[in-house]
């Protein structure tokens, strides 16, 4: 597994030995993030990755937080309930050389710091087990999000999502299916 593009381009990820952690296959976050660095821009124009507060909700290896660092993100809170996880995804972000602009909490992702909001969210547990709508839900009620955030869940195919935000787009990528959401929110 290895970062897509940005300024850690070719750099490789480590991941857990065993099956406890499903990371995106390079093919998806290549394919989600070519979605949002053409589909999502700032106010200005600039593309929603530049300068962004970034949350990797059930992050295991960090690969989809260390890549939005990579492509420009400003900083990215990191989250899992597995220590174990959350001790790669930190040895990654070491590797990379960008642990100023990471922060690390262990836990359920509806205790994670939420300040400053986020503008770019990525919730990708595991698969079928119902985490996300009461993630999101939990992190509504707390103001987690920022206006006009973008939220992208992975799931698999079979595994359908009603959720208090506004469905922007899905794609599928044999079993995975990846959506990306809306916060539309007043400021």
């Amino acid at each position: 597994m290895r970062i897509i593009a940005g300024i850690f381009k070719g750099r490789k990820l480590e991941t857990l030995a065993d099956d406890s952690v499903r990371p995106t296959a390079d093919c998806v976050r290549e394919a989600l993030f070519n979605v949002l660095m053409h589909r999502y821009t700032h106010e200005d124009g600039t593309p929603l990755l530049k300068d962004s507060m970034v949350a990797d909700i059930f992050c295991g290896s960090g690969a989809l937080g260390l890549e939005a660092i990579s492509r420009g993100a400003a900083r990215c809170l990191f989250n899992d309930t597995s220590q174990q996880a959350l001790n790669i995804a930190r040895h990654n972000a070491t590797k990379m050389q960008c642990l100023a602009q990471a922060d690390f909490t262990k836990g359920e992702a509806a205790n994670a710091p939420h300040l400053p909001p986020r503008t770019l969210v990525f919730l990708d547990p595991p698969y079928n087990k119902g985490l996300i709508p009461p993630t999101i839900t939990a992190l509504l009620k707390r103001g987690f999000f920022a206006a006009d955030a973008v939220i992208v869940t992975e799931t698999s195919v079979t595994e359908e999502l009603e959720l208090p935000l506004e469905l922007d787009l899905t794609r599928e990528y044999g079993k995975s299916r990846v959506q990306f959401w809306r916060h539309l929110a007043e400021a």
